[in-house]
């Protein structure tokens, strides 16, 4: 949870996945809905997912919530497993 819109290029959160072939790892990321398109990327070698983009809160369509599905998988074609993330953002207020 943010109380404010990080600035552009913030990690947002880190995902993490092992893999018992000691393969390497490769991270993708999709954001569900139109609005989240863009708004996020993720490095395809540690998981890291960063804002791309600056949330405008002025705005009253841009949400405050996100998902995002992320997903590990293995090199040379192995096994891949995926998460849903939330991401949310709470403009300034504090929740109890």
């Amino acid at each position: 949870m943010f109380d404010s819109s990080p600035p552009f290029f913030s990690s947002i959160i880190s995902v993490k996945a092992k893999s018992f072939a000691d393969r390497e790892i490769r991270y993708t990321l999709k954001a569900s809905g139109q609005q989240g398109q863009g708004t996020f990327n993720i490095a395809p070698t540690t998981g890291i997912v960063k804002l791309a983009k600056e949330l405008d809160f002025e705005d009253l369509r841009q949400p405050h919530v996100f998902q995002l599905m992320v997903t590990a998988t293995e090199d040379s074609g192995g096994f891949s497993t995926s998460v849903e993330v939330s991401v949310y953002f709470n403009k300034g207020k504090t929740l109890d």
